[in-house]
Parts: C-alpha cells; structure tokens; sequence
C-alpha cells in the first residue's frame, strides 16, 4: 500500500494546569492513530512495524528500537505550571529509560502579562540549590520572560523551566514523560494528595551554569522563507510563513519530517497525488518515502517543520 502524508486522531489528557493534546505520539498507552486515508484506524506504533525505513529513513529505523522518538504537543495552561527539569540522555538510560528530552516551544497563545521561566538569572551550586528549595526562595533565581505569540523557547534537558497560566504553546519533544518536579505551589491531585516532588532527582539533572538568557530564539519573521529555530541531535525545527505556494524537495533528507500548522490553514498535496488540509493545531508525520510535498497556504499559514537530521 502507498504510504502518504499521516494525521492522527488527538489524544486529550487532562491535568491540574490546564490540558494537553498529543497531536503525534507513540508512548506506551497513549499510542496516537490514523486519522486520514487507507491507513485510518492504525496505530503509530504498528505502522513502524510494518513500514519503519520507508516510515522514519533509513538511519532513523536503524536506530528506533523504543518507539517514534518525539511526541508533539499542544500545551494550554490555565494555571502555572509546576517547576521542574528533564534529564538528559545520559541520565535517563542510567535509569532505564530510552531517552531523555529536550523540547522547545512555539507560543500559539498568550494572555496579557503572560510569562514562563526558562533557566537561572545568575549561576547557582548544588549547595545553592538544595538550601534555596528547602527555604522556600528557589523562584528568586529563575529567570522570567514576558511572552506574546509567535515566540519561541528552547528548553533543553537540564534547564529549570515552567510554562505559565495563560499561554497555549506547540511543544516538540523528544519521546519522553519524564519530568522532575521541584516545587508545585502545594497543589493536589484528585484524591487531595500533594503531588509528588522530585527535589534530588531533579538536583541531579539540572544545568547550573545556564544563566545566559538565551532561551528565547531570535527570527526575523520573513515571509515565504525558512527562519531555523532549533538544530540538535535531538531534532531540527524551523518555521516557515507562507503567503504563497511552495514546494519542499526532501530528496536528499533520510528522514521523516513533521509539519505542525500553528497558524491558519493549509493544502497539502504529496508525490502521488495525495491530498490533505492542514488547519491551525494540527500536525502531519511526513513519511521518509516522499520526496516533494506541495504546499497551498490560505490564504496565509505558519508551519513548524520538525526532523531529525
């Protein structure tokens, strides 16, 4: 069967913060499911089974032995949420996880007066740290920003992070629900219990020196051209505006490539004549197998162009 552009049917997870929707997921018992064409009905993880190089490229079928390795999000935060960092890769297969997780944010969203904390106004010790949390002071050396939308955060493992009330963002991640909580203004669960912190886990993941101020990515916001946001060995991400029609060669690229529309809407049409809409809050897993993708916006669109080099 000829593989095509995929959307999936969102997953909503409710939080205490606010709610998620999980736009691409292969996570163990949040597996996401075709929502388009003649694979509608089937589940990511077996679409990997059946179509993993012609799926995910050559180099990344060799290596994904733990599922698609990013989940994509959106984020809407009614409340503030929790204080907390990711570890690293490093760390986590340490603990037996498959990897650790880097993010970014794209703020679709954002009340007035709206900010997150991303990283540490100035360099901190362990000692610091431990000392500032058992006082109750941490938040004073957290670095604020003021957000609008169209900004955009690079929130790698290691840096102290925390989205705030009022702010719906698209989230890029790598393949990983491992968050440590430091502290979450004392909030309970649906049972009344406080949530559970991870104070020394988190201790140990942190990146104290990451007090440049630099996680808020400059662009030039140009039309019709690619602004590059993030390039890790975790993921690629750029951003594109499109007021006209455009054509995306990925004949040299072994990859999948994810385009999630954080702003109007879209046509998209594939090598073979497959034809999908892509609206504001949805995202489609490009297969490695296609190689040019034509794009209609309408009449404008801003898409988030997600792989991994």
């Amino acid at each position: 069967m000829t593989i095509y552009p995929l959307k999936f049917e969102p997953i909503y997870i409710p939080r205490l913060w606010g709610r998620e929707l999980w736009l691409i997921s292969d996570m163990p018992g949040t597996v996401s499911v075709v929502a388009n064409g003649a694979f509608k009905g089937m589940a990511l993880d077996h679409l990997i089974e059946e179509y993993g190089e012609e799926l995910l490229g050559k180099g990344n079928s060799a290596v994904v032995c733990s599922g698609f390795p990013l989940l994509v999000k959106i984020l809407e935060a009614e409340q503030t949420l929790s204080v907390q960092v990711h570890p690293d890769d490093v760390i986590a297969k340490a603990r037996g996880e498959a990897r650790g997780k880097d993010e970014m944010w794209y703020v679709m969203e954002a009340a007035d007066e709206a900010a997150l904390v991303a990283g540490l106004k100035s360099p901190l010790t362990h000692q610091d740290y431990q000392e500032r949390v058992k006082d109750g002071n941490f938040n004073e050396v957290l670095q604020y920003y003021s957000v609008k939308a169209g900004d955009v955060f690079n929130i790698p493992a290691g840096r102290v992070h925390a989205l705030g009330a009022g702010i719906k963002v698209a989230e890029i991640q790598q393949a990983s629900d491992t968050t440590f909580r430091i502290y979450d203004y004392n909030r309970k669960d649906k049972d009344g219990n406080l949530r559970e912190l991870h104070v020394t886990e988190a201790g140990e993941a942190m990146d104290y020196e990451d007090a440049r101020g630099d996680a808020r990515i400059d662009y030039l916001h140009q039309a019709n051209v690619c602004e590059p946001l993030i390039n890790s060995s975790s993921f690629t991400a750029s951003l594109y505006e499109l007021t006209t029609s455009k054509v995306f060669d990925y004949s040299q690229r072994d990859s999948f490539v994810i385009w999630m529309c954080v702003e109007g809407k879209c046509t998209i049409v594939d090598d073979n004549g497959f034809s999908e809409t892509l609206a504001c809050g949805e995202a489609v897993l490009i297969p490695a197998a296609l190689k040019r993708i034509h794009i209609d916006p309408e009449p404008i669109t801003k898409i988030l162009e997600i792989y991994i080099s």
